[in-house]
């Protein structure tokens, strides 16, 4: 089934200044045209617009009318995500594909005596292998998070050091509590089925 594209553009083709901003939704042709028409027009009076995704690849993607700086900083955010996934793909054909090193395999030191990472960390007066192995666990489960759900467990766990529940979070980033609550459950479910994979 193919993603559904929505676009919006100004009210009345304006910005709103410290109002609430107003957005009207037109079809794609339209938003096709404003683009074409304003590119005889200078740079800076020129009329924009921005790509906003869905979570998952299969949700709704909107297009929203922004302003000139905005939309410099959407190109500059594209445009870098597009460099480091060349960094990566020429990394991978040069190195090969990252692996993991387990604690407990056996490598050889240069006199051929074999040996553990685990022995060279091991201190029996620290938690240092304890909290190394944690958090070499708990990144690697934060990993198979996409950015958008990395947010969500920053502004639910990380930043909520006053423990404030899901409604309020909800009044401050002006998202419903409804998804806020979905978007946990989904994560949560996405980290434990990585923990029993591994």
């Amino acid at each position: 089934m193919a993603k559904e594209t929505r676009y919006f553009a100004w009210k009345d083709g304006k910005q709103t200044v410290g109002q609430t901003q107003e957005w009207t939704e037109i079809t794609q042709e339209e938003c096709r045209k404003i683009c074409a028409d304003s590119k005889a027009r200078a740079v800076d009076q020129r009329r924009y617009f921005m790509r906003v995704p869905g979570i998952e690849a299969e949700d709704t993607c909107f297009w929203f009318e922004c302003t000139y700086a905005q939309y410099k900083k959407y190109r500059a955010e594209k445009e870098q995500k597009a460099r480091n996934k060349k960094i990566r793909k020429n990394d991978t054909s040069k190195y090969g594909s990252i692996r993991r090193l387990s604690l407990d395999a056996k490598y050889l030191d240069p006199s051929g005596n074999p040996f553990t990472l685990h022995e060279l960390v091991t201190d029996p007066t620290t938690q240092f292998e304890d909290d190394l192995v944690d958090k070499m666990t708990l990144k690697a489960a934060l990993a198979q998070l996409n950015q958008q759900e990395r947010r969500v467990i920053d502004i639910l766990f990380l930043e909520n050091t006053d423990n404030v529940n899901e409604f309020k979070i909800s009044a401050q980033i002006d998202v419903p509590q409804t998804t806020i609550n979905y978007r946990k459950r989904r994560i949560c479910e996405k980290l434990k089925n990585y923990f029993v994979k591994n």
